[in-house]
């Protein structure tokens, strides 16, 4: 990985917030994700952008930026291509922050989402609290604001605090209302495996939810009612990737296989209906992709849906 800017981060009362944008040729979202970032009204902020691209033009955004906001911004560009889950550890490696917010490059913060979201955990005096979320707002291609899937609809009307257990579960049975990379700010050192390794496993597709887990075993969070980041849906959202659709899939087998250990989904009647969820998922998975799915993935779906068959039996 060869350095190009590294800007250097005045010491302030503040703690430092490592805001991290991996990235990978998206310049144009990119460019919009990057102005959101530097737009914080909370002052002491790094940052921190990996570049995965094959080419040249974030490069050359991330450093017309580097020089108009001095001091707060590291600019690292991988010397070969290492694929987005690798880029998302080694954003983590060189933050600097006691706080950490990822930016998904085609995603928006509101000026005062780290302003909005430290105090909570300022305000904490017994270090209970390990992530922040809010209420994320769909956009579309051009950054105008979209109705809600299920998936975003606003989970609680005013600033609630949840506890760690619960939220797993419901994120698990009801889907990830905790959010994407971008909603989300946790303290560094609470995340005690690599991002997006939940039990020891490096997720394929729910990275996101890997760590929430992670950092929700030992606390609870906050969730935020009023928009804090801007969710931007298009054509390639990754999201929508046959391959990361099935890989999702095995993440969600190890989901089920380990929570119970860690005392979520630890009521047999919710893992039950993880697991029947799962199936349909399965099952959806050929109706969506007819004749897409390689035959070795097939195979692969085969062994796992016997698998979790005779996992429910022994439930």
């Amino acid at each position: 990985m060869m350095v190009v800017f590294r800007g250097v981060i005045d010491s302030m009362q503040t703690p430092l917030v490592s805001i991290l944008i991996p990235t990978y040729n998206r310049p144009a979202y990119f460019k919009q994700a990057l102005f959101s970032a530097v737009l914080q009204t909370y002052p002491n902020i790094e940052i921190v952008i990996c570049d995965d691209s094959t080419n040249n033009d974030s490069k050359n955004i991330a450093l017309r930026y580097a020089k108009k906001f001095p001091g707060k911004i590291k600019y690292y560009k991988n010397n070969r291509n290492i694929g987005g889950r690798l880029n998302f550890q080694i954003a983590f490696q060189q933050a600097t922050g006691e706080y950490i917010n990822y930016l998904m490059d085609d995603d928006l913060f509101h000026p005062q989402k780290i302003e909005r979201m430290i105090k909570y955990f300022l305000e904490d005096a017994t270090n209970t609290i390990k992530l922040v979320t809010s209420y994320r707002q769909p956009i579309d291609e051009k950054g105008k604001e979209i109705p809600d899937f299920d998936f975003t609809k606003k989970r609680f009307e005013k600033d609630t605090v949840v506890n760690g257990i619960t939220a797993s579960n419901s994120i698990i049975l009801d889907g990830n209302w905790i959010g994407e990379p971008t909603t989300v700010l946790f303290r560094k050192s609470d995340l005690i495996e690599p991002f997006g390794q939940f039990c020891g496993s490096l997720y394929h597709s729910a990275v996101d939810m890997a760590s929430w887990l992670t950092l929700l075993l030992d606390g609870n969070l906050v969730y935020i009612a009023d928009t804090l980041s801007y969710l931007r849906m298009h054509s390639s959202n990754v999201g929508k990737n046959k391959d990361m659709k099935v890989n999702s899939t095995y993440d969600w087998i190890h989901m089920l296989f380990h929570c119970p250990r860690k005392k979520i989904l630890e009521h047999p009647n919710d893992l039950h209906r993880s697991i029947k969820q799962c199936f349909r998922f399965m099952d959806d998975l050929e109706i969506l992709f007819p004749n897409q799915i390689s035959q070795s993935k097939k195979q692969a779906l085969k062994f796992y849906k016997q698998c979790l068959l005779k996992y429910q039996k022994e439930i």
